[in-house]
């Protein structure tokens, strides 16, 4: 048996303290009555290093749940380790990780939880909550709160093809509303900048005859135009000699669908 004193400086308020004995069990005992998330005397209760989604951040409904737990001195109690989701334990799997400073009698475990119907079973906001303890009964919770929404993409594929033309800048804006009484709406608008038009010259097939010339037919990269749009069409040719034709240039405008 023996007695230590000392101060204990927790979130900036002095307070003496005295532990009678220095029984490991104890000592355990005295830290979960203070409830501190610190070295004691060189033992730390278990922590929650990181969680699968920071703030702001989201993922699919199909991902994997986990969160990186350690305890740097103890075993972790995977029986009483665990999720909480809305208040029901759901079990986990536990997989080995490591983490520097844990002891050799410390442990760490990355705890995944993927259930089998990707989430479907919940809607709205959820509250996750990790249960670590160890195997002196120290405990660590955390609580996360979750929310679910979609994520919207357009395809632009050839059902449903938009030719946005080049160097143009296209305002996409995307409303939202939700199926309450009285419905509320958000919306979101960005721009991006379509590409500028790539320096290759067109396809030609180009057919010898016997008369004067050779006749070619070009053929456009895209079969999509535009009522009322300007094209200009430049054709340069040049025979095996290095004789050079001076440019030709043909410039037309699309005819409006009326």
């Amino acid at each position: 048996m023996a007695t230590f004193s000392g101060t204990l400086d927790l979130y900036s308020y002095i307070k003496p303290f005295e532990i009678s004995s220095l029984d490991l069990q104890t000592l355990i005992h005295s830290w979960d009555t203070i409830d501190l998330k610190s070295d004691i005397l060189g033992f730390r209760p278990p922590e929650i290093l990181n969680f699968f989604l920071d703030e702001d951040q989201y993922t699919t409904a199909s991902s994997v749940a986990w969160a990186n737990i350690v305890d740097y001195y103890r075993q972790i109690n995977t029986d009483q380790t665990y999720f909480l989701v809305d208040g029901a334990v759901v079990s986990g799997t536990f997989t080995a990780i490591t983490v520097s400073g844990v002891t050799a009698s410390g442990t760490a475990y990355r705890m995944s939880y993927d259930p089998a119907d990707d989430f479907g079973s919940l809607g709205g906001p959820t509250l996750f909550r990790v249960h670590v303890e160890n195997d002196l009964g120290g405990v660590y919770e955390e609580d996360y709160y979750l929310t679910f929404g979609y994520r919207i993409d357009f395809e632009n594929t050839d059902h449903k093809y938009i030719d946005f033309g080049h160097q143009k800048q296209v305002v996409v804006r995307t409303l939202v509303e939700n199926l309450a009484s009285c419905p509320k709406e958000s919306g979101e608008a960005y721009w991006f900048e379509t590409r500028s038009l790539p320096y290759n010259d067109l396809r030609c097939y180009i057919k010898g005859s016997y008369i004067d010339g050779l006749p070619a037919k070009i053929y456009p990269q895209s079969t999509t135009y535009f009522y009322g749009q300007v094209c200009r069409v430049v054709v340069n040719a040049r025979d095996f000699a290095g004789n050079k034709m001076e440019p030709f240039i043909l410039v037309y405008t699309i005819e409006d669908e009326s």
